[in-house]
């Protein structure tokens, strides 16, 4: 069999089968009890490491399927799957499952992949490692084009799926709404839009480089306006120093972000004159002359960021959002002094800089993945420079982030914590934090990064919908103060002013779900649910595992539309431990 590229109607036949059997295989994933009355075909950890796996790969097939060879494409998507459930797996396990700290780092994987597709595809385009700069560039921003319109495609099919639905809705037909809200329904609908959307693009290439052309022309004279803004800012410190930026609190990530614009707008005017813009031949002068200012500019931005981050670092130590900031700067700084070292090219306009973009890129691939792996966990990083900071006496005891170590850093931080036990200097410490409760750390002494902010606030009748509770809260309730640091109550209670910017009221019922003769508040907010209980005097949240509401959900709870129901299982408890069963 010969290892060519797939014909465009065999590229389509796969998108759409891709989006299809994909979307199917999510679904399953994502709800397994529409599919089977097994829940436990797989574990959490497993089951995510799939999920995601498919999901990226989904994207590989739909961008390579109408321009690499099919062997190429098999042994891409494989290595990237199996790439991406070694990574996966990696941070689940560490973050114990799906919340904002894991994100945070899977987020990574984006640029990842996009990055690799494109190394990878244009490689194979010109069957050797390192491919000519023209097809790096072309095949890149066709993609981020192709990608974009892509969405845009999905995002409006699905705008006229639900204007259906509520038209069919105001004659009595609810089937399409009903429909929207199945994952086996929606997930292999998008898949296939996004399938087809892109094989438009890709037999469309005239349509498609005209828009990338468009895109391209607008990005390329915006980065005469920033280079303007840049030149004038960085003017500006030589008359007011750095202070006023350091006192922004926000200096590095907007420095980073302005390097990120410098960047962008360069690669999309640089890369539109003849043999890439190498030669310069077609790059009006004014664009050339911003080019050459740009780069020095981003290297000026990205030093001063870095030195921004090292004053933070060396005065607090290393957090993961720092050890982020720094996997900034050093990816910004290192753009920086390309492109600037480019300026002193002898031959063409610059050459350098298409040379620079090829290996940089290689470059930034290598960061993420050390990024998303034990190798450069930020977590672990940053465990590991409180903890030296701790032990070197450059932080007390009594000022030591025990936050960050317990609650914001994984299974990196709760090891770290179970060492510092054994240590006979800072055993009671932590031993005490090491047995509070999530809900007891945020009272507690050791929540001293809050202590000045936190305020009482009695619930505000306004904010609290009651009108579909059975009984009426009681006096203990409205006479009760909030903490503002208090976890896993709602907005309406802890922070009724950002209720009331938003507008929008928390609805409380009153129901006995532990069927003591007590009744507890069930609270639904933001299509969140919380449950306060009346234990020792006073009203405390319980732990409810809920997830987000979808829509349906939300507007039957609220309305008081739900049912209670026992266990299916009765929990194992030995002495203070409980055990339970099918969760």
């Amino acid at each position: 069999m010969q290892n060519n590229a797939l014909s465009d109607r065999n590229a389509f036949i796969l998108r759409v089968f891709t989006g299809l059997i994909f979307g199917l295989i999510l679904s399953f994933l994502k709800e397994p009890s529409l599919y089977s009355d097994d829940k436990s075909f797989l574990s959490d950890v497993w089951n995510n490491v799939f999920y995601i796996g498919l999901f990226f790969c989904a994207f590989i097939i739909w961008a390579a399927a109408g321009t690499m060879r099919i062997l190429s494409l098999v042994i891409w998507v494989i290595t990237a799957f199996i790439l991406i459930g070694i990574i996966n797996w990696h941070n689940f396990n560490i973050y114990s499952g799906p919340n904002s700290y894991y994100l945070d780092n899977i987020f990574w994987l984006f640029p990842l992949i996009f990055i690799m597709n494109e190394l990878i595809t244009c490689a194979d385009i010109a069957k050797k490692p390192i491919a000519p700069y023209q097809t790096y560039f072309d095949e890149t921003w066709k993609r981020g084009v192709q990608l974009g319109l892509a969405l845009l495609f999905t995002g409006l099919m699905w705008i006229i799926i639900f204007l259906g639905a509520e038209l069919l809705k105001v004659i009595g037909f609810d089937w399409l709404e009903k429909l929207t809200h199945k994952k086996w329904f929606n997930l292999p609908l998008s898949g296939i839009a996004m399938g087809i959307a892109v094989h438009l693009g890709d037999v469309q290439p005239k349509l498609l480089a005209n828009v990338r052309n468009l895109v391209l022309n607008i990005l390329s004279w915006l980065l005469i306006l920033i280079t303007v803004v840049g030149v004038i800012f960085v003017s500006s410190l030589f008359f007011s120093g750095l202070k006023p930026l350091w006192d922004t609190k926000s200096a590095t990530a907007s420095l980073l972000a302005a390097c990120v614009f410098l960047v962008l707008l360069t690669n999309a005017a640089y890369g539109q004159g003849e043999g890439n813009g190498e030669d310069g031949k077609s790059i009006n002068k004014a664009l050339k002359i911003s080019i050459r200012i740009a780069a020095v500019l981003t290297l000026i931005l990205s030093s001063i960021a870095a030195y921004g981050i090292y004053l933070r670092i060396n005065q607090y130590g290393l957090t993961s959002d720092r050890v982020f900031a720094v996997v900034g700067v050093l990816i910004a700084f290192a753009f920086g002094i390309s492109y600037s070292l480019a300026n002193f090219g002898k031959t063409g306009f610059m050459p350098k800089i298409a040379t620079a973009n090829i290996y940089l890129s290689i470059f930034e691939c290598l960061i993420f993945i050390a990024l998303m792996t034990p190798i450069a966990a930020p977590d672990r990083l940053g465990v590991n420079s409180q903890i030296a900071r701790l032990m070197g006496g450059k932080t007390t005891i009594d000022k030591f982030d025990w936050e960050y170590l317990k609650l914001k850093s994984g299974k990196y931080g709760i090891m770290a914590i179970d060492k510092l036990a054994l240590n006979p200097k800072f055993a009671s410490i932590a031993t005490e934090v090491k047995n509070l409760s999530r809900d007891d750390f945020y009272q507690s002494k050791f929540n001293n990064k809050y202590v000045e902010e936190i305020v009482q606030n009695l619930p505000n009748p306004q904010l609290i919908d009651t009108k579909k509770s059975k009984k009426q809260l009681p006096q203990s309730f409205w006479k009760q103060e909030f903490k503002t640091n208090l976890y896993n109550v709602p907005d309406c209670l802890r922070n009724p002013e950002n209720t009331k910017r938003n507008g929008e009221k928390c609805f409380a019922q009153m129901v006995d779900l532990n069927s003591d003769n007590i009744d507890e508040i069930l609270f639904i907010e933001n299509r969140q649910v919380y449950l306060l209980e009346f234990k020792d005097n006073i009203w405390s949240p319980v732990n409810i595992n809920a997830g987000s509401l979808d829509k349906e959900g939300y507007e039957k709870l609220k309305n008081g539309d739900f049912a209670t129901a026992k266990p299916e299982w009765n929990d194992i408890v030995i002495g203070d431990n409980r055990i339970r069963i099918g969760e």
